[in-house]
């Protein structure tokens, strides 16, 4: 078994390099035109299937660009264990959090369209956000009114007041919000329960990760009378020629849907059973479109959108953005009172502010906010966002260069397999830089601190770092799942008593595909 799973690994990486030439609509480079050293690059690749043979990941892949041109791509592992198909470059992927920068783009197209203003209240599309209150303190019943309204802008910027509870800074632990208790049945419920709590701080005041992307999902509903889902394919994802990206994975590309997975207690990579986006639930569009983590997509396609940013809004010689606004869009927008940004555990520098949809990171402290410089601005630093199961991408205008990494791995708190593997191996690649030692695939493991992965019923690892409180409520097993999970230990050498049963869910699973002719 473990013989022809090294095999198929190294099928999937030979594969994934004999494909480099076929991206669609751009050009391919070899490492050496783009000054990268070919050598440091397949070690990002030793070093992924490292962690793929220790039941880290369950497969990764990742893509480089310099130059406009795709440098290098490769993949290992499986996007579905159990039944050994391998991970590649059009393996479709829960993007989570790399949700917000799509819909972000999304919202200013409506911007150019002169159909909205970042100045807009909230209310004007929502009239219950009129007048609301505000938490008069962190755990306090009692409000006060609100200094501002909420505006567009807040909600791009995360500083409406709003929260996303679980862990993230929520005082308001009681509330429906705070517990997470998702999917919502529809956009229309969601923002009633939303313009139904109190603010937890003053608009504008304080930096909080947020529910803020899927209120700007409904107010796409309401400006454009479309569901966000269709307006951001006909107006964003076809012209960007992303045909892998949607809410939801129909049934002739179910095939392609990575399975989610998660670790147990005992330290075992298993398949999540029933996550928000089963690929049992996941033929039709859900009924609550979320515009913060809803969206699937795969490297190429995500690949093209980062790329169009990189060339100030055009890709294949066709605009989706006018220069001025991507350069809107790459600039820290935040006030330097409300850095540093923190989210739950993890804490930015002054050097790492907030766009729109992503960090804006520069290679010294942050400039003041000055809106009369943000027309022609030349964009520069890094820019970049991740999702829960792992997926995360960065774009560096100085040095010209795109990396993109997909896993599904839900995570609590997220290792930094990105930035630590992938990131810092394309930086040492470059060409004059000093090189950094790291482990191969015999050589000593890379540590990360691994939880449970289970954030339970009974609320308990709500305050872990990275995503665990956002993502764990949406994506937790159920109690007897987790009894399962929690009280066998293995019992033998080989297949834990865990595995096998978690292996026999999966197979019944997999049946039900199988007998749907996928």
């Amino acid at each position: 078994m473990q013989k022809n799973m090294r095999l198929h690994v190294l099928v999937g990486g030979l594969t994934a390099l004999m494909c480099l030439g076929i991206v669609r609509g751009i050009g391919t480079m070899s490492p050496e035109a783009a000054n990268l050293d070919r050598q440091r690059l397949e070690e990002i690749t030793r070093d992924l299937q490292a962690q793929v043979s220790r039941n880290q990941l369950p497969g990764a892949a990742f893509q480089v660009y310099r130059a406009g041109k795709l440098v290098f791509q490769d993949a290992v592992g499986y996007q579905d264990r159990e039944l050994m198909r391998p991970m590649g470059m059009n393996t479709i992927v829960r993007l989570m959090s790399q949700t917000k920068p799509l819909v972000a783009a999304g919202v200013m197209i409506l911007l150019e369209r002169d159909l909205i203003s970042l100045d807009d209240p909230l209310w004007k599309y929502y009239p219950k956000f009129r007048n609301v209150r505000v938490l008069k303190s962190d755990g306090a019943k009692e409000t006060v009114p609100a200094n501002r309204d909420i505006t567009i802008l807040d909600l791009l910027l995360h500083t409406a007041g709003l929260g996303y509870g679980g862990g993230f800074n929520d005082p308001s632990g009681d509330s429906p919000l705070a517990t997470m208790e998702i999917p919502f049945e529809t956009l229309e419920y969601f923002m009633n329960e939303q313009a139904s709590k109190p603010l937890y701080w003053q608009p504008g005041t304080t930096w909080r990760y947020s529910w803020s992307y899927d209120v700007l999902g409904y107010v796409i509903k309401r400006v454009t009378g479309q569901s966000p889902d269709i307006w951001l394919r006909q107006n964003l994802f076809e012209p960007l020629e992303m045909y892998d990206t949607d809410f939801y994975v129909p049934m002739d590309k179910i095939g392609r849907f990575a399975v989610a997975y998660t670790m147990t207690r005992s330290n075992i990579l298993i398949p999540i059973i029933r996550p928000r986006m089963d690929p049992i639930q996941a033929f039709n569009p859900p009924p609550f479109i979320s515009c913060g983590s809803g969206i699937v997509s795969t490297l190429h396609d995500y690949g093209r959108f980062t790329m169009m940013l990189m060339n100030g809004g055009v890709i294949d010689g066709k605009r989706i953005l006018k220069s001025e606004t991507v350069d809107m869009m790459w600039r820290n927008q935040l006030d330097l009172s409300l850095l540093p940004m923190d989210l739950n555990g993890w804490q930015s520098d002054m050097n790492t502010g907030w766009g729109f949809g992503f960090t804006v990171s520069a290679p010294g402290p942050l400039p003041d906010v000055d809106w009369s410089k943000h027309k022609g601005s030349n964009r520069t630093g890094a820019i970049g966002w991740g999702g829960g199961m792992m997926t995360n991408w960065i774009a560096s205008a100085d040095n010209d260069l795109i990396v993109l990494f997909a896993t599904q791995r839900l995570a609590t708190p997220i290792p930094n397999t990105f930035q630590e593997i992938v990131v810092q191996g394309v930086m040492d690649s470059i060409k004059g830089n000093s090189p950094r030692k790291l482990p191969g695939p015999e050589g000593p493991a890379v540590e990360f601190e691994v939880d449970d992965g289970i954030n339970h019923a009974g609320g308990r690892n709500n305050n872990n770092g990275g995503f665990g409180g956002l993502w764990g409520n949406q994506w937790r097993l159920a109690a007897d799942e987790e009894e399962v999970l929690t009280s066998l230990e293995p019992k033998e050498a080989g297949r834990s008593q865990p595995q096998q049963e978690m292996t026999e869910e999966t197979d019944k699973l997999h049946a039900r595909l199988r007998s749907s002719n996928v």
